[in-house]
């Protein structure tokens, strides 16, 4: 009886919402932003008692209430639209990537997913050439996965001189640490300073002993 409207604004806010928090429940499709929804009510219910105050305002005439029936439905229609090609960016990863490059071409985000893709599926020559986009677009990323993946693909691609610098460089940045280490020692184990590379492995396995990848790259050098 307070909030005659509240009922009306719960179901708008349900209808325009649920599509969109549906996409974000999958697996690193959705950021903080979901949590904002249960808060974007209140939002909803302020629409409705202003629309509400407006219509009464001019009266509560036939036509009025009409147009705001009709314009309500071409609002859910157009969220509609919205939701099915978002379904179309969203199919895959690979989809969502060249749909983040065709927004943004001048943004790194989208190299990024698809070097990442072209990492994982083995392809490490588009791999590095996305990862030289990504960072030709912005030199100076915060993402030290992206760095160190970069580092290491140009490394595994016959580039170890180059690979080198991206990780030292990585590393003046957020210091160096077992996996970078790994990176480094990989890359001068390539570039035949196999001292310098088993003194960076062996720093690495006093802190992370365990680690399979560094005792693989010991292997490599001793042999």
């Amino acid at each position: 009886r307070r909030v005659p409207l509240a009922t009306l604004a719960l179901a708008i806010h349900v209808s325009m919402l649920l599509p969109v928090a549906m996409l974000s429940t999958v697996n690193q499709w959705g950021g903080f932003g979901r949590y904002l929804y249960l808060a974007w009510i209140f939002v909803s219910l302020g629409m409705v008692q202003s629309l509400a105050a407006v219509a009464g305002g001019l009266g509560r005439r036939r036509l009025v209430r009409l147009a705001g029936i009709a314009a309500l439905v071409t609002y859910m229609a157009l969220q509609q639209l919205g939701l099915h090609l978002a379904r179309g960016a969203y199919r895959s990863d690979a989809e969502l990537a060249l749909g983040a490059v065709d927004a943004a071409p001048y943004a790194a985000t989208g190299y990024l997913i698809l070097a990442q893709n072209a990492l994982t599926s083995g392809d490490l020559t588009s791999s590095a050439s996305l990862y030289a986009e990504a960072f030709e677009r912005n030199p100076d990323l915060t993402y030290r996965k992206a760095w160190q993946n970069r580092g290491t693909v140009l490394v595994y691609t016959g580039r170890p001189a180059e690979g080198l610098e991206v990780l030292l460089r990585m590393e003046e940045i957020w210091g160096r640490g077992p996996k970078s280490s790994f990176g480094v020692g990989l890359a001068l184990h390539e570039l035949g300073r196999d001292e310098e590379a088993s003194e960076r492995v062996e720093w690495a396995l006093r802190r992370q002993p365990d680690d399979e990848d560094l005792n693989w790259l010991r292997g490599q050098i001793d042999s």
